[in-house]
């Protein structure tokens, strides 16, 4: 029984009334009880930060500038060298690493050889190619750009230029004997231009004496610049930002890449560093040491191609002078090893030698690319049969 001076619940409106009210308060002290998500506040940058970040903003400024003024310098030169007329060509910017001593930059001018036979310590840089559109017309007579750059500034260019790329890909040549620096910079930037490599083609040039009769000179320094080439290989596989790497010897190059990738396998850090595909074209490697040595290359890369040949007459003198076969020539004998996918190019060899057919056979260039953009093995690569040799199989291209 409710109090006279009280309406009875069920008739009054206004008890409803506070009853709902308080009803939704209470609804509503349950829903603000439920914790919100905050948003992290972000600590704001240091000034230690912004330096580092504006210091990043001006060096891809500046590199963008000498960018420009490379495009506009190699313009010029190869309006000069063809009397007013702006040829077809393609400008490929090659990053290097060198131990020749330097010789011709700085000076008021560039045409001079930049880095000549001597010994010297291990430099890096960034050079410009011009290649012709056509190829018949031969290699443009314009002699490259090439900048130094230390070691702070060429990591951080080699990664934003891996970044730019499509296939994140470097692409490591060491040329052979008889070689120039000039001579190395054409010819790794005509390799890439002619494979269509759409990674960062890098030269590793050791201190040739650019002559046929600097054979015996050569042979010394291509063993004096293998703790270099471990070194800057080294490096490139921790700070380059690559997804892969490839790495490509013509003649005695190869004997310089080789013990450098045994002596990277053997370091405590072996087991950690991966390269992709190691290319060998036409290696002058005494072929019992290639066999002692390639049980441990095979250990930090991912696959070993070697083309060789009966018809190198190069290596056939080197044979002659060395007195034991040449691991790039199938002639007595071919070098067949488990692990290692050989190709006998014999029958496209071109050119007076036939030592530098990589170069001149549109057939190996094709196979190159299939192997380097797709990675295919030898029986997925058109134009190659199968052949064996002592129960192991090898390959040789089409006649």
């Amino acid at each position: 029984m409710w109090p006279a001076s009280l309406p009875g619940p069920r008739k009054s409106p206004v008890l409803l009334w506070l009853l709902g009210c308080l009803f939704i308060q209470a609804c509503a002290g349950e829903v603000a009880e439920v914790p919100k998500p905050t948003a992290v506040e972000q600590p704001a940058p240091s000034e230690e930060d912004k330096r580092r970040a504006l210091e990043e903003e001006k060096r891809r400024a500046a590199v963008q500038v000498e960018r420009r003024a490379v495009e506009k310098e190699m313009s010029r030169r190869v309006m000069e060298a063809s009397g007013g007329e702006l040829l077809d060509y393609t400008l490929v910017r090659v990053l290097y690493a060198t131990d020749r001593r330097a010789s011709g930059i700085g000076g008021k001018e560039e045409s001079a050889e930049p880095y000549g036979g001597d010994r010297g310590p291990l430099q890096l840089g960034v050079s410009a190619v011009g290649i012709a559109g056509d190829y018949r017309k031969g290699s443009l007579d314009v002699h490259p750009i090439v900048k130094p750059k230390p070691l702070e500034e060429f990591f951080p260019i080699l990664r934003d230029r891996i970044a730019e790329s499509k296939q994140k890909e470097a692409l490591v040549f060491v040329h052979g004997y008889n070689v120039t620096f000039e001579e190395a910079s054409r010819r790794t930037a005509q390799l890439a231009y002619d494979l269509g490599f759409n990674g960062v083609p890098i030269l590793y040039s050791w201190p040739s004496q650019g002559k046929l009769a600097g054979y015996l000179v050569d042979e010394t320094n291509v063993e004096w610049t293998v703790p270099h080439l471990k070194d800057f290989l080294t490096q490139l596989a921790a700070r380059s930002g690559a997804q892969k790497i490839h790495l490509v010897a013509h003649s005695m190059g190869a004997r310089a890449l080789v013990s450098a990738m045994r002596q990277m396998a053997q370091a405590p850090q072996g087991a950690t560093l991966q390269f992709n595909e190691l290319v060998l074209l036409a290696p002058d490697i005494d072929a019992d040491i290639f066999l002692h040595l390639i049980p441990e290359v095979r250990t930090v890369v991912e696959r070993i191609t070697l083309y060789a040949s009966s018809r190198d007459k190069a290596l056939t003198w080197s044979k002659t002078m060395h007195g034991y076969p040449r691991a790039g020539d199938t002639n007595p004998v071919k070098v067949v090893v488990p692990g290692v996918d050989t190709i006998d190019a014999s029958s496209v060899d071109t050119g007076l030698t036939g030592h530098s057919y990589y170069a001149d056979s549109r057939s190996i260039l094709f196979d190159l690319f299939n192997l380097l953009r797709h990675g295919r093995p030898p029986d997925e690569r058109f134009g190659l049969l199968p052949r064996e040799h002592n129960g192991l199989r090898y390959w040789e291209f089409r006649s």
